[in-house]
């Protein structure tokens, strides 16, 4: 299994060398450093896209993200309805165990982008996220809370 500090670069370096790709944000238990962590984690990842379309309809660019076992878009499913937000989220599972819950979120919608209580911030290209969340620093990284 790829660690944490692997997955975190891979994110970040997918996000980096994508130019559709404008930000890049974890949330949930892996961004809070005080949490236990444990085999069945996921990463929660929301990448700020210029547009979600092209990622949807060409799926071959998360195979950088390594060898899928199983992939669910919930977002192409009828039930639950998809939330119409101009999101899309694939859930990815991994040969080597590890899971990216991962959303796609315009940037033409950014303003209603939902704040989770703990987001960390792996890449802001633009300067751009700062202005939706309250910020402070700890040891080195970008914690963001509401």
């Amino acid at each position: 299994m790829r660690s944490e500090q692997e997955m975190h670069e891979l994110i970040a370096s997918i996000a980096r060398d994508d130019e559709r790709i404008r930000a890049a944000i974890m949330n949930g238990s892996r961004a809070d450093p005080h949490a236990a962590r444990d085999l069945f984690q996921d990463y929660d990842i929301v990448y700020v896209v210029t547009e979600v379309a092209s990622f949807k309809h060409d799926p071959n660019w998360i195979e950088r993200f390594g060898e899928l076992m199983i992939m669910q878009m919930p977002d192409d499913m009828l039930d639950p309805p998809p939330s119409n937000d101009g999101s899309f989220a694939c859930l990815m599972q991994f040969a080597d165990g590890n899971r990216i819950d991962l959303t796609l979120f315009p940037l033409a919608r950014l303003d209603e982008l939902g704040k989770d209580s703990l987001s960390l911030l792996l890449l802001d290209k633009d300067g751009i996220i700062t202005a939706f969340f309250k910020c402070i620093f700890r040891q080195n990284e970008f914690i963001l809370r509401v």
